[in-house]
């Protein structure tokens, strides 16, 4: 019995030995497969973290470079606002020159200021629709920027949630004091998207952003080559043409009231003239009537004489005589005034057509040599045009 009982135990004991031997082998590859799995999973999350703080340092780079491109976009809105402000201001100008024109006295302003007026005018209607629309344009530009921008943002603050999440993973170990068997940790993501169409999407959103920057940069060439600096350089020319033209116009209105002054200088010194000459002549019209006087009163105090001492002789034929050439020549005179006086309404309506010419060109001079030129000086520099 007490052999029976030995064997047992001995069996007894062997068997332990070889389960325990089982169970430390069992215990161990154990432990080498969990480690295997927790450094393989360890690692995928690394590379995983690695991945979404890639991601996250290009969506931050782009959300960068659209803040600057948005607030570049901001400053080209107010230049464009701006320079439709100083549009208006040119727009003034070219209408109050047009007015004060078109109350020329001789109605003289349909010449080649008024032509270059008129495109100066079509030119600013143009410049005043490109702006407009460029504005249109560059607000719908800056919604679709702000848009994205804020959707990056939404997705940079997704990544960084993820990337946060990762990173607690990563530093997390079996000694950790925040490890939890947590109840439903083992539930699959409800969602359909795999990893590929993950990177997919935030691609697209790159590639659009990407697109979004390329034509706000074409915009830039838009703005400020097509719209600024090309209208206010045709602008500035389009003045600078005005402006020579009422120059040469107030030389040409200066010359013509030169001449206008100098003939009517002639026709006044004329005028002078005649009228010293009728005067003269008047005087000797009265010394011939005096003249004709004294012979007629001669004649006629011969004719008291008694009859039979009246007879024709040699001195009453002088005396009818010089009656006649004195009346002949008073006669020739009066002709000569009235010649000279009908001469004298002619001057004198000569005169007045010059005075009434020169005082349109002094009209027209005053406007284009005075007022117009007080106006277009404060034509807006080519800075103020572009906006700046």
């Amino acid at each position: 019995m007490r052999n029976s009982e030995d064997t047992l135990i001995e069996c007894t004991s062997n068997n332990f030995e070889i389960n325990l031997k089982e169970i430390n082998n069992a215990l161990k590859s154990i432990l080498v497969e969990e480690n295997d799995i927790q450094r393989k999973n360890l690692s995928y999350l690394q590379n995983y973290a690695k991945i979404i703080h890639q991601w996250k340092n290009k969506i931050e780079n782009n959300i960068h470079l659209l803040d600057e491109e948005i607030i570049y976009q901001l400053e080209r809105r107010n230049y464009l606002r701006k320079a439709t402000v100083t549009l208006k201001q040119v727009s003034r100008i070219n209408e109050e020159c047009i007015w004060y024109r078109s109350t020329k006295l001789d109605g003289d302003y349909h010449d080649e200021v008024e032509k270059e007026l008129e495109k100066e005018k079509v030119l600013i209607e143009e410049v005043n629709s490109q702006l407009k629309l460029g504005l249109e344009q560059l607000q719908e530009f800056l919604e679709k920027m702000k848009a994205a921008k804020l959707n990056l943002e939404l997705i940079w603050s997704n990544k960084i949630e993820n990337y946060n999440v990762e990173c607690d993973n990563i530093n997390l170990n079996q000694l950790s004091k925040n490890t939890l068997l947590k109840y439903g940790a083992t539930r699959i993501f409800n969602t359909d998207i795999t990893r590929k169409e993950w990177e997919r999407n935030i691609e697209n959103n790159m590639n659009y952003i990407k697109e979004l920057l390329c034509q706000s940069y074409d915009t830039h060439v838009i703005i400020n080559d097509h719209i600024l600096a090309a209208n206010q350089r045709k602008l500035r020319e389009q003045a600078q043409i005005i402006d020579i033209i009422l120059m040469k116009k107030k030389h040409n209105t200066e010359n013509n009231i030169r001449k206008l002054e100098n003939e009517l200088q002639e026709v006044i010194n004329k005028q002078c003239k005649i009228k010293n000459t009728i005067e003269n002549i008047n005087n000797e019209i009265k010394f011939l009537e005096n003249s004709l006087k004294l012979t007629e009163t001669r004649l006629s105090n011969r004719l008291q004489k008694p009859l039979q001492e009246q007879f024709f002789d040699e001195i009453q034929n002088g005396l009818l005589q010089e009656d006649e050439i004195i009346k002949n020549q008073k006669f020739f005179l009066e002709n000569k005034i009235l010649n000279l006086e009908e001469i004298l309404k002619h001057i004198f309506s000569q005169r007045i057509k010059i005075e009434n010419e020169l005082q349109l060109k002094l009209n027209s001079f005053w406007i284009d040599g005075n007022q117009c030129p007080k106006i277009r000086i404060h034509y807006p520099s080519a800075t103020s045009l572009s906006g700046y």
